[in-house]
């Protein structure tokens, strides 16, 4: 696939699909942004519990108003709730007629610089997934909202870091951490002039063609399934 230039109108695109409670969190942070875009696709919410209180734990759980759970858990019926914007609510993005191997990239994933990827789970495991396909494939910059030491173990696997737009240094430290770095990171690129963040996309495209050609050797490659072993 390759990457055609297209005007952006959006520095960060974040694909929420099943409603973990890590990727309402993302939501509840970048929402307001006027740079960002998301999907909310499949809030399937009966009778939602508002969060109200969320703290941070010793053991890298979270308590979520009187309940203590991790960040991975399916939690459709907890919302954040802002005014007239709530995380129950469904937001689709604009599809593309011509679908192709990954099937629902949507036209603002074109429209977009970076995008943040939300993996399945943040507190175990690391390997590749169909949702890291889309920025290896569509030549786009990408940080993750993922497991301990997940930016260490795609570095391991051959894959170059974007350390010129990313501080990769939250990567092996607690959820909290992770999760605070990620979205102090984000806001800033938010904030930076959409032409500033495309100069700086421009300077590491280098590393961009060599992911998208290293992640098509392993889809070529016959024993591709030890890529996808979690460790």
């Amino acid at each position: 696939l390759q990457k055609t230039e297209v005007d952006l109108k959006y520095n960060v695109i974040f694909l929420c699909g099943e409603q973990r409670l890590n990727r309402l969190m993302i939501l509840n942070e970048l929402h307001e942004y006027e740079k960002f875009t998301y999907s909310n696709r499949n809030p399937h919410v009966k009778n939602p519990v508002a969060i109200k209180f969320i703290k941070y734990l010793k053991d890298d759980n979270l308590q979520v108003n009187d309940i203590k759970t991790n960040s991975d858990v399916i939690a459709p019926n907890w919302v954040f709730q802002k005014k007239s914007w709530c995380t129950s609510i469904k937001k689709e993005l604009t599809d593309k007629n011509d679908l192709n191997i990954l099937g629902d990239v949507p036209i603002e994933y074109d429209e977009s610089a970076i995008e943040l990827v939300g993996e399945s789970y943040t507190d175990k495991g690391c390997c590749l997934t169909e949702k890291l396909l889309k920025p290896l494939l569509y030549k786009k910059p990408f940080i993750c909202m993922a497991s301990r030491g997940y930016h260490t173990f795609l570095e391991n696997q051959g894959f170059y870091l974007y350390d010129e737009i990313f501080d990769y240094s939250f990567d092996n430290s607690t959820f909290e951490n992770r999760f605070k770095s990620l979205m102090f990171q984000i806001k800033n690129l938010l904030e930076l002039p959409t032409e500033n963040l495309k100069e700086k996309i421009q300077e590491i495209n280098y590393k961009i063609d060599y992911n998208h050609q290293l992640i098509m050797t392993i889809l070529n490659d016959k024993d591709r399934h030890k890529y996808y072993d979690c460790k």
